[in-house]
């Protein structure tokens, strides 16, 4: 009778670890089916288009049908001024050059006002500087840039594996 009365729970307590693992191990995978492209770093500025030293980090997916969604963030720590960039478009040229583009969301920075299209280009594994980043520029004519493949040239290299992209 003790051997019922405790095999149930133990059975009980089986069935829900086994469940547990299962439903873990059943998670989707992503389904873009798209390009992607993301990174972070630090690099400075010394031009006279806003100098400065500099952190950013993105993230942007497209789906097989072009459609892109990610954020972008560049803080400049020297001015102290923060912009926050929702992405709409990711254009490649090849499988390691990248245009994105999007909408300002938040900005400190009085050149990037919210609502600004801006632009920026990253390069991942260049043959000469590894990985690049530039600034973000407004769009030409302020309007969305998508589709075009628009690289501004204010290149910056970065240490290390800082940009990754997936064609």
């Amino acid at each position: 009778m003790k051997f019922k009365s405790a095999f149930l729970p133990l059975l009980v307590l089986s069935l829900i670890i086994f469940a547990s693992t299962q439903s873990t191990s059943a998670v989707a995978p992503k389904t873009d089916n798209g390009a992607s492209a993301r990174g972070s770093g630090g690099f400075t500025n010394i031009g006279p288009n806003r100098p400065g030293v500099y952190e950013f980090s993105f993230e942007v997916f497209a789906n097989k049908n072009g459609h892109a969604h990610g954020r972008a963030i560049f803080d400049n720590l020297s001015a102290q001024t923060h912009i926050e960039i929702k992405i709409d478009c990711l254009t490649l040229a090849d499988s390691s050059n990248a245009s994105i583009s999007g909408t300002i969301l938040h900005s400190t920075d009085p050149e990037l006002p919210k609502g600004t299209n801006v632009l920026f280009g990253a390069v991942d594994d260049d043959l000469i500087f590894h990985d690049i980043i530039t600034l973000a520029f407004p769009t030409p004519n302020g309007e969305s840039s998508c589709g075009e493949f628009l690289f501004p040239l204010t290149l910056f290299p970065l240490a290390g594996d800082a940009i990754q992209i997936e064609p």
